[in-house]
């Protein structure tokens, strides 16, 4: 599925996650949102890790195909 990795600023960024519209944000843990991103935002060559820190704020936004 689709990943996005965005830069607000330095200290902030904004990550997408495609997931099924109907789907819950309550069977997405912290843990679970950076283990997918990792997952989805590996390149071929090793990436330096992703820096965790608190998820803010999640939900989910069904879009229009």
């Amino acid at each position: 599925g689709f990943a996005l990795f965005t830069m607000r600023s330095h200290t902030i960024s904004r990550l997408y996650l495609q997931v099924d519209a109907d789907d819950d944000e309550a069977n997405w843990s912290d843990d679970r949102i950076w283990e997918e991103l990792e997952a989805r935002l590996a390149g071929a060559e090793p990436a330096p890790p992703l820096p965790r820190g608190p998820v803010l704020q999640n939900g989910i936004t069904p879009m229009h195909r």
